[in-house]
């Protein structure tokens, strides 16, 4: 009875009783993280930061539009020998 309510009772952060951590303890802690948040963002505004991955997402979205080297000489490839098909039959055909 007595023990488990009193285990109950208790906080994460070292056994501290609950009551003790206040709101005034989660304010100060959401301040902070709000505060560091703003100076991190504000860090990489400052250096440049958004710029370059702004460059790099549109090489990469450039890089990924057109179909790699190897794609492309497979069609080509595809488109002669299609050619040749059609060229030989037309070459029959006029045979007969």
């Amino acid at each position: 009875g007595e023990l488990m309510s009193r285990r109950a009772l208790r906080g994460p952060i070292g056994g501290v009783p609950l009551q003790v951590i206040g709101a005034d303890f989660y304010a100060k802690v959401v301040g902070i993280s709000f505060a560091t948040g703003a100076c991190m963002e504000l860090f990489m505004i400052k250096t440049g930061f958004y710029d370059k991955v702004t460059e790099i997402e549109a090489e990469r979205r450039h890089a990924l539009s057109e179909p790699p080297a190897w794609v492309l000489e497979l069609q080509r490839q595809d488109q002669e020998y299609r050619a040749a098909r059609e060229a030989a039959a037309k070459a029959n055909a006029e045979k007969k």
